[in-house]
Order: C-alpha cells, then structure tokens, then sequence
C-alpha cells in the first residue's frame, strides 16, 4: 500500500489503475479524441468507508480509451484553489502508450483511496475539459 500525503493533511491510500479490455473498433464517443479517454460523471463512484481507525474516501471510476495501453490515474491537484477541508481535489491524468497500437478501444478502471476525516465531495479535474464534483455516497463500515 502506498501512501502520499496531501495538503491538509489528507493521505492518499491507495492509487490503482488497471486495463479492463479492448473493444470493437468504433468510432469514437461523445467525450473520447484520439488524445483523451471518455469519462462522464456516470462513470465515478465516490463513497465513504468508515473503520475503527479512519474515515476513508473511495473513488472509483471507469473509462473508454482509443487505443489499449493507456495509463489513467487518480492523483491529488496540484495547486487547487479550492482549499475547503469538505473538499477533496484530485485529477485525472492520462499518460498514452508509448508505442503506436491499433485503433481499438479500451476499457479502463481507476481508483483512490483517500483519507478524509470531514470531505463532504469530491472534485475530480481534467486537464482539457471542465471537471466534475461527486457528492459523496453512503457510508460504510468497512471493506467487508
């Protein structure tokens, strides 16, 4: 597990990205370019899983990318304005394969596990659209 730590004191817990599959050659969708991957709000799931010990933010989220190979990641804002302890900042970075592949559509899934002991929300920004904000969901008890 590893842990970064965040301004104000929030730490991340967990950062995972992972390739799901490919899919049929398509053109693209509404959000996706042959430089972005397509995320909509649907696409996230931000809830609170409380322990003993701490009160943790999961996001998840999922994606379709034009090509396989793309990396997708949650990472803490660098810089945000928004400095409200309710609040938790983070962005979705994109990093393209290296090599050339086929045009075939990938699904992607990502994840963050962030410590946030009064976040009532998460914003998730992008680097070339307006971001989003989650409100957060339900709590629950542990990761049973």
């Amino acid at each position: 597990m590893t842990t970064e730590r965040l301004e104000r004191g929030l730490a991340f817990l967990r950062l995972s990205a992972t390739t799901d599959d490919d899919l049929d050659a398509a053109p693209y969708g509404a959000g996706m370019t042959e430089i972005h991957c397509e995320v909509s709000p649907a696409d996230f799931d931000a809830t609170v899983v409380e322990t003993s010990d701490a009160r943790i933010v999961r996001v998840m989220g999922r994606g379709v990318c034009p090509t396989p190979g793309w990396r997708v990641e949650l990472v803490a804002a660098a810089g945000g304005v928004d400095h409200r302890p309710e609040t938790i900042v983070l962005e979705l970075r994109e990093t393209p394969p290296r090599e050339s592949r086929s045009a075939t559509r990938s699904r992607v899934s990502f994840e963050a596990m962030i410590e946030g002991p009064r976040a009532r929300e998460v914003v998730v920004r992008f680097a070339w659209r307006e971001g989003i904000t989650l409100p957060l969901r339900g709590r629950v008890r542990s990761f049973a």
